[in-house]
């Protein structure tokens, strides 16, 4: 296995080339698709920053695997083995670069024998680049980071998703409106950024205190996991069980009291994993 310095120091060197895509078309015309539905979007800027990842990591590191938001095959499946592996979401937060707000960002992370070792969350726009290495701590423009510490509820800055307006399954809609309505009441505070990845860099660097999701993806939270590990941080599953990156679901917070207390609070339910 390559040693993580000189792997660290290639990534950052393409990150901020994909970064500077990223800046260059954030304000321009854009050539937009549909995936599943009319806010369910990617561009061809997500599909370029992807590749330059793809192609320049595999290139170096020809035995090891990528899975990509926007190279999975056609029935959305991907699965993560013992080989070192990167995941990696493009441009989190797609909605949010259409419309130019600045709060998306490159996300990348490798992991080895199902575990994260590097992670690499990039908001070129603001010029916020976020890095964990494990058991080296988490950084934020080279500075360290650490999650705020907060144990209660009461006291917490959430985020999480908006129910969607278009769900087949209503006891899913009634489960995420539900959730929304308790933590109006019982936080200190709601907030959604529009994209998973800063939502999880934000309470890594203490700027916010939890955040949950029952639905993501592998490649919304591969980094973040780290990062947020590696500030001090919990990451596990909504019922409290251990975090599992195929599962779709994550739980992340300032403290294992904070996480607890919130598991408690809410109304849970499953979506098919990853992986099936």
């Amino acid at each position: 296995m390559e040693h993580l310095e000189e792997i660290h120091s290639l990534v950052l060197e393409v990150m901020k080339k994909a970064g500077a895509l990223v800046n260059s078309r954030i304000s321009s015309d854009k050539i937009i698709e549909e995936k599943s539905d009319s806010r369910d979007l990617v561009t061809e800027t997500d599909r370029d920053v992807e590749s330059m990842l793809k192609d320049t990591l595999l290139k170096n590191f020809p035995e090891h695997v990528f899975i990509g938001e926007e190279s999975i095959g056609p029935d959305g499946k991907c699965h993560l083995t013992e080989k070192p592996t990167w995941i990696c979401d493009p441009v989190d937060g797609t909605m949010n670069f259409i419309h130019r707000f600045p709060f998306c960002a490159i996300s990348l992370a490798l992991w080895i024998d199902k575990a994260p070792v590097l992670a690499y969350c990039y908001n070129s726009v603001l010029n916020l680049m976020y890095f964990a290495r494990v058991g080296h701590g988490a950084y934020l423009n080279d500075k360290p980071i650490k999650v705020s510490g907060t144990k209660a509820l009461s006291e917490a800055l959430v985020f999480s998703g908006l129910p969607k307006p278009v769900c087949p399954k209503p006891e899913i809609t009634l489960a995420r409106q539900k959730n929304l309505d308790m933590l109006f009441r019982k936080a200190h505070a709601w907030r959604n950024l529009g994209g998973t990845v800063m939502h999880m860099c934000m309470v890594a660097q203490g700027a916010a205190d939890a955040f949950f999701n029952f639905s993501t993806h592998c490649w919304d939270v591969a980094a973040g996991t780290l990062l947020i590990r590696e500030a001090g941080g919990v990451v596990q599953d909504p019922d409290g069980s251990p975090f599992d990156v195929m599962s779709r679901r994550i739980m992340c917070g300032s403290s294992k009291e904070l996480c607890d207390e919130l598991s408690r609070e809410l109304v849970h339910y499953r979506v098919p994993r990853e992986d099936e």
